[in-house]
């Protein structure tokens, strides 16, 4: 006889398809970690304890030790039936959902035979009070009942309380909790597939093909190392006992679309884009080998823009218009293969492998068609992972993989009509030909091979212990050319096959592809390839100890040393440090029944040392540029006065662009004798402390949880949990202090120094509030979040990861020498980022699965609230010409200094928005085969329900002081206020339609 009673929580257990909070641990399984007791509370030794699911090849069977632990790690994720019988006892069974990297603790009373009463005390897994990190996993039952965009991890991590959108989404980044957009980890199936450079994820996966996903964000274990913001991990299907798989169909139209201010209906293409997935696993061998296996492309043609010129105006002048719209192609193919093999029930191996490649016409200053770049990106991953049990209380988990890939242009654009590229002086666009290089020496290559190991025992000493021991490696390279464009030249004394990149002239007509010289104002700008490779190895060793001292209270005791060092090829040694980081947490449970749980943490999180930081001191993506100015040789102004862009001359002056192709020998018009030119190399005048350490954060967080079970208002959980960070050893560059080197022109070139500064401030502090509710056939998940992000430093700008701020800029120059306050014009106050960080910020995701006369029915809500960013009020003014010293310094000419209003910062606000998506599916029955639905499906999703036409952002812009000692006039630019283009406004109405077929 069975009976199963609950007294909390139990229905909790039982969220399959819902919105999960977990904590992760790295080795991308689940853990089981109960106690059974008898009715008296005497802990009851020698339970058996049985655990089987869809998703575990065979079953895990084990014995309860003395004090009544029964622990059961390495488990794949998924929905188990857990039984648990002992002679002279009821039997007793529970479901149990125990997702990517949760711990389920359930403490469960059995009765003597007849007794009529079984009592479970336990929560959602995710809620456990034994997990002490903060994250959310989401399932992909939860992500295919909500409205959500099927791009990537990305789109089901803005669902995540703290997790704002980066300005540098299309390169994979995300930034959470304050943190910079490349300081995050991104994994599949274990593996860091992250973008060396921009710490994002640009390999793609197949969205159909994920299992869950989750995103940690706080109070991570010390088994991640190199992160200050969270951890996006991902799993993938693996198949099962059972032949499953899908074909499914995401329809889009642009045309379908409402269209934004500033938008052309015109500019809309009726053009049908499907992106098409299929999926199939299943067993190779019943409970020992199963396999899995997705495919995905889309070739979407989506509305883009580009400033272009159309055409001369009075006199021959070609003025600026634009933006102008036009379509952009692309194509992308995705594969994914995985093989799980069991031979027994204690070792499992796991193989994952996953190719892709986006090609896309892009715009890089593009301002005609023919100068848009024929952009790839393709890469690929694969790993290996081991996991073994031991003996009943030892276990080992080893994994090794590797990610490529590849960056640029993969064919001319076969409208460009020019060797190398034509800038205009008058508007700043590119002319010509498309912007890098097909025929690229070395192919921008990013790569990473990575391994871990962890021992992991369990024992009992003043309660009970889980301890961890592990070691993890990343090795990552990256070699680029720094070519940008196909032209190449010979120069004697320089080099041959170098690159001409561009020309600059006054002004250019692309209709007649003639333009206007300036003498002043001419120049050549050349590249040189080095052949080099940055290769930087990071290391972990770790210990963590989960120690559970009684029903009450539980302790979390890690410690992580970390080891990197950088070396370039050509270069040598760039840089390398080491550095300690505890992480401590403790809960508290009020009452002994996992109803009310108070938690306290504190994390060290030591950041990525970032490669594209580290690459500044070397050749890789930094060729030796050479700039030529113009010799006097090729005429007078032709159109436009070197004062400003008027007084143009009739179109017979112009000249013929032929007069600078290659044939013509352009070099004629440039002067390339020594010490007349120009000449940069990162690799001469940019140095590294050689200890320099990466940036260090320190994390307080307090949590308060309460769960729920009610029978009339349903089962789930609220939380509270408060943050602070502190960021130290953030890294920038000083700039006039350390010294100078000499050129091979012999100009002397003043050295960039790296270093950690004790200048730069960062600060976060937040307070969220999430929470779930099951309800029925609804399920609600709601989360808020208060947050403040202050300091002086950002660190990086939109296309350019790990720039830092160069704080101390010349302010001192010749040493001992100062030329401003630093510290007046780098001012400490809100901070303006180049994401969507905003004061105030909810989600609310709500779903409900009914039944008609069809077949299952699902409909889904996702809403988004956010206040406005905070963006800088101020101007610029040039100190390399305004300050004597400087302005004796031809190195310092350009450096400009930004001056705050009111010398405050962040003190403009943008309008904040809000948007409703709303989703609905019908499924339905098309066959059965061996007993097996085979189903179909029809989902229709609307995003910005309303079509909400909120104006996000303005132009921001205020002149240029002229002097140093201006006081505070602002004066506006003739746009500032206004919206610039259809991106300043919120995105229209969209709609995706998905039809498929699984089973």
């Amino acid at each position: 006889m069975s009976r199963i009673g609950t007294r909390l929580g139990f229905m909790a257990l039982t969220i399959v398809a819902g919105v999960i909070p977990a904590s992760a641990q790295g080795t991308q399984t689940a853990s089981l970690s109960g106690q059974a007791v008898d009715r008296t509370g005497k802990k009851l030794e020698g339970v058996r304890v049985v655990l089987s699911s869809p998703s575990m090849q065979g079953q895990r069977i084990i014995l309860s030790g003395e004090d009544g632990r029964f622990i059961a790690r390495l488990l794949p994720p998924g929905t188990y039936t857990i039984s648990l019988s002992k002679e002279g006892f009821e039997s007793v069974t529970l479901t149990q959902r125990i997702g990517l990297e949760q711990i389920s603790s359930p403490r469960v009373t059995l009765s003597p035979v007849g007794s009529a009463v079984v009592e479970i005390v336990a929560t959602a897994a995710g809620a456990d009070k034994a997990e002490f990190k903060t994250a959310i996993n989401y399932t992909k039952d939860a992500i295919d009942s909500l409205p959500v965009n099927r791009d990537s991890a990305l789109s089901v991590a803005y669902l995540s309380p703290g997790v704002v959108q980066s300005g540098n989404a299309a390169q994979g980044e995300i930034e959470i909790r304050g943190a910079q957009g490349s300081g995050n980890l991104v994994m599949v199936d274990g593996q860091n597939i992250m973008d060396n450079l921009y710490g994002g994820q640009r390999i793609g996966t197949i969205f159909e093909a994920v299992e869950e996903t989750q995103v940690l964000t706080g109070a991570i274990p010390a088994e991640y190392g190199y992160i200050e913001g969270g951890v996006i991990n991902q799993i993938t299907k693996s198949g099962g006992n059972e032949f499953s798989g899908s074909v499914r169909w995401d329809l889009q139209n642009p045309a379908w679309n409402a269209y934004a201010p500033q938008q052309s209906r015109g500019s809309l293409p009726n053009n049908l884009t499907d992106n098409r997935s299929v999926t199939f696993g299943g067993p190779i061998v019943k409970d020992i080998l199963w396999f899995f296996g997705g495919y995905f492309d889309s070739h979407p043609s989506t509305p883009a823009t580009f400033t272009k010129t159309t055409g001369r105006g009075p006199g021959g002048y070609v003025p600026p218009m634009g933006p102008i719209d036009y379509i952009q192609n692309q194509s992308d193919y995705r594969r994914e293969m995985k093989l799980t093999f069991s031979p027994n029930s204690t070792n499992t191996l796991t193989a994952t492998y996953n190719n892709s490649k986006l090609a896309y016409n892009r715009s890089v200053g593009a301002g005609e068609e023919a100068a848009l770049a024929q952009f790839a990106t393709t890469g690929k991953f694969w790993n290996l992972s081991w996991r073994s049990i031991l003996t009943t209380s030892l276990t080992l988990t080893a994994r090794y993989g590797t990610k490529e890939q590849s960056l640029g242009n993969e064919k001319a654009n076969p409208l460009s009509y020019f060797d190398g590229l034509i800038i205009s002086r008058a508007n700043g666009a590119y002319y010509g030909s498309g912007y890098w290089d097909h025929t690229d020496p070395m192919f921008d290559q990013r790569k990473n091979k990575t391994a871990a190991i962890k021992l992991s025992a369990f024992w009992s000493a003043a309660g009970s212990h889980e301890t961890d021991l592990g070691f993890d490696n990343y090795v990552g390279t990256i070699e680029a050319s720094g070519y940008q464009s196909s032209g190449r030249v010979d120069i004697p004394g320089i080099g041959s096959n170098l690159d001409m990149w561009r020309i600059r002239v006054n002004t250019y007509d692309p209709l007649s592809r003639k333009f206007a010289w300036d003498d002043g104002g001419a120049y050549m700008d050349v590249l040189q390839y080095v052949p080099d490779k940055l290769t930087t190895n990071l290391n972990g060793l770790y210990i963590n100890d989960k120690w559970t001292l009684d029903s009450h209270w539980l302790f979390n005791i890690g410690l992580r040393f970390d080891w990197y060092d950088s070396k370039s090829l050509a270069v040598g040694k760039v840089a390398s440090a080491s550095t300690l980081s505890p992480r401590l947490g403790m809960k508290f449970d009020l009452f002994g029944d996992s109803k009310l749980v108070a938690g306290l943490s504190f994390s060290r999180l030591q950041g990525r040392p970032l490669e594209s930081t580290l690459s500044g001191a070397t050749y890789v993506n930094n060729a030796v540029s050479y700039r030529f100015f113009s010799n006097g040789t090729f005429g007078a102004n032709s159109d436009v006065t070197a004062a400003g862009n008027a007084g143009a001359a009739a179109e017979s002056t112009w000249y013929d662009l032929s007069r600078l192709n290659k044939a013509s020998n352009p070099l004629q018009y440039f002067d390339t004798t020594p010490g007349s030119y120009s000449y940069t190399n990162a690799a001469l005048n940019v140095t590294f402390d050689p200890h320099l350490k990466p940036t260090q954060v320190d994390e307080m967080q307090a949590t308060l949880t309460y769960n729920f079970k009610h029978p009339e208002m349903g089962s789930g959980f609220v939380r509270a949990t408060a943050v602070q960070k502190t960021w130290s050893n953030l890294q920038d560059a000083i700039v006039g202090q350390n010294g100078s080197v000499s050129d091979p022109s012999g100009n002397i070139l003043d050295i960039n120094y790296w270093t950690n500064s004790s200048d730069a401030e960062k600060k976060y502090k937040s307070l969220e509030l999430d929470g779930q509710l099951q309800r029925g056939a609804w399920f609600l998940a709601a989360n808020i979040t208060w947050s403040d992000l202050r300091g002086n430093y950002v660190g990086e700008g939109l296309s350019s990861p790990g720039s830092g701020e160069f704080l101390r800029n010349y302010d001192i120059y010749p040493v001992g020498t100062v030329n401003y306050n630093w510290k007046t014009h780098n001012p400490t106050g809100r901070l303006a980022t180049i994401g969507a960080q905003s004061p105030l910020a909810y989600n609310v995701q709500a779903s409900h699965m009914g039944e008609n006369s069809y077949g299952k029915v699902t409909f889904g809500l996702n809403y988004r609230f956010r206040s406005g960013q905070h963006y800088n009020v101020g101007r610029t003014y040039d100190v390399g010409t305004d300050v004597p010293n400087l302005a004796a310094n031809p190195n310092s000419h350009d450096i400009t200094v930004f001056q705050f209003a009111d010398g405050r910062r962040g003190t403009g606000v943008f309008n904040g928005f809000a948007n409703l998506d709303a989703s609905l599916q019908q499924d339905f029955t098309i066959a059965k085969v061996r007993e097996k639905a085979v189903v179909g499906y029809i989902k229709i999703s609307a995003f910005n329900v309303w079509n909400h036409q909120q104006q996000l952002r303005w132009d921001t812009a205020y002149a240029e002081a002229s002097t140093l000692g201006d006081p505070w006039t602002p004066t506006n630019s003739a746009t500032f206020g206004k919206p610039r283009s259809a991106s300043d406004f919120a995105a229209p109405r969209s709609y995706l339609v998905s039809a498929g077929v699984k089973f």
